[in-house]
């Protein structure tokens, strides 16, 4: 991504170029959809959503993984970089100095996971220093690493971006794992939280809504130990995001707009 202050311009007037040129253009959302039928509205009929794809090597190292033994402590695991004015941690470190300050005694049972970029989250410890005995930083790891911890953790954070056109393919990773998953919303109209709807074990705090009584995150956090979806729930959910489903869907969309012979585009890198 360049700077878009300078770059705007010149970037609409390329991707405007790619635009006209596809025969067939796909996103994964529709509220991406909309944006760019717009932004360009002779590209409107070529757009078709298709969602991320459920990643096929995380199913297979999560398929592998084992649970931790039970040992009273409750691990909270957040996987992904932050990123200043997109996605930052202020409000899950708000949200988990709420929870400790009304609830002392989880001082001794939460642990803090971070697997991905750091700075934000130091910065964000120098303003909750409460929260630095409970925080455990792990940085950049490979996926071995980040699926053995996901299959160890208790709940999974998700934090929303600031824009709401964007579906995380992480948050479809989350639901495989049948686990509870914390999820912060920075708007209304968060995609994470749209996607996540009709998850079962999922507590959602909007940022901008009202605000979530620090006795019901308590009671959350305390009741997800040992909490997981049947498999059978799990592929359901899932289903969508599958090999199968997906490739099918670019299939269709290849033949429906003739694009076998000429240029067919995906918009967005997941």
């Amino acid at each position: 991504m360049n700077n878009q202050r300078l770059y705007r311009a010149l970037n609409r007037r390329a991707e405007g170029r790619v635009f006209r040129y596809a025969d067939g253009l796909s996103v994964t959302t529709a509220e991406t959809s909309r944006i760019y039928g717009e932004i360009f509205p002779f590209s409107e009929n070529k757009l078709r959503i298709i969602p991320p794809l459920l990643n096929p090597g995380f199913v297979r190292l999560m398929d592998e993984s084992r649970s931790r033994p039970a040992d009273g402590k409750i691990r909270l695991l957040y996987v992904g970089n932050f990123h200043k004015h997109l996605r930052e941690p202020e409000t899950y470190m708000k949200a988990m100095e709420r929870v400790v300050s009304f609830d002392p005694d989880l001082l001794d049972r939460l642990e803090l996971h971070f697997f991905g970029s750091t700075n934000l989250v130091l910065e964000c410890l120098d303003r909750h220093p409460l929260l630095r005995p409970l925080c455990e930083i792990h940085g950049r790891s490979g996926q071995p690493e980040v699926v053995r911890a996901m299959s160890e953790a208790d709940v999974l954070v998700n934090i929303g971006n600031a824009t709401s056109y964007q579906l995380p393919s992480k948050v479809i990773e989350y639901a495989y794992t049948g686990k509870p998953i914390l999820n912060f919303s920075v708007l209304a109209e968060d995609s994470s939280a749209a996607f996540l709807n009709k998850y079962p074990l999922m507590l959602n705090i909007c940022e901008n809504g009202a605000e979530i009584r620090v006795e019901t995150m308590v009671t959350f956090l305390k009741e997800a130990l040992g909490k997981k979806m049947k498999k059978a729930r799990i592929d359901q959910f899932v289903n969508a995001y599958t090999v199968d489903r997906i490739s099918g869907q670019y299939l269709s969309f290849l033949i429906d707009n003739s694009a076998v012979d000429g240029a067919c585009i995906s918009n967005e890198n997941g």
